[in-house]
């Protein structure tokens, strides 16, 4: 049997201005939302990635990451909509 693999278009909405850093450590909320189609009105899917920092060689780098996909029951707090981009280190 074969599989078709659908490749979706993920779209970052908000991130939140008030990382908590602390040195060379930090932590962040991303909210995405994926669709089909990047024309697509609806998502597919909307969710939360909690991102780990680690500042080296002059960059961020990702240490991990730990997702949270919205449900009915578990929809995302309109605080993480609130806040506006912030600038990136």
């Amino acid at each position: 049997m074969a599989f078709k693999h659908v490749i979706g278009h993920e779209k970052q909405i908000q991130y939140l201005q008030n990382a908590l850093k602390n040195g060379r450590l930090a932590h962040a909320y991303v909210v995405y939302e994926v669709r089909l189609r990047p024309e697509d009105e609806q998502p597919l899917q909307k969710g939360v990635d909690s991102l780990q920092l680690v500042r080296s060689e002059g960059r961020w780098w990702i240490a991990s990451i730990a997702n949270d996909i919205e449900t009915p029951d578990n929809m995302i707090p309109e605080r993480f909509y609130e806040n506006k981009p912030g600038e990136r280190d």
